[in-house]
């Protein structure tokens, strides 16, 4: 299998040459499929933080005021979590 497309020569005279034009068709795929496998894993990473560390360390099941102090003494994860 290859990794490129044939397409024909111009048919007309003014062409330079018969032989077939090879266009590469995997460099903008490949670049493409790394930038968003890249994209996944930091959004992976990101909701891992935000869901592990800053909810789960912040929030006290049953407990509001506990949560609401936490937030407060930690104002600066919380954000972090919020924009994670």
């Amino acid at each position: 299998m290859t990794n490129h497309l044939e397409v024909p020569a111009p048919v007309h005279a003014s062409a330079p040459s018969a032989t077939a034009q090879l266009i590469d068709t995997t460099s903008g795929s490949r670049r493409a499929a790394l930038i968003a496998g890249g994209a996944i894993l930091l959004v992976a990473a990101l909701a891992g933080f935000g869901n592990l560390v800053v909810v789960q360390g912040l929030v006290t099941p049953g407990d509001a005021k506990a949560t609401s102090d936490d937030i407060l003494g930690s104002q600066g994860m919380f954000r972090l979590g919020v924009a994670s």
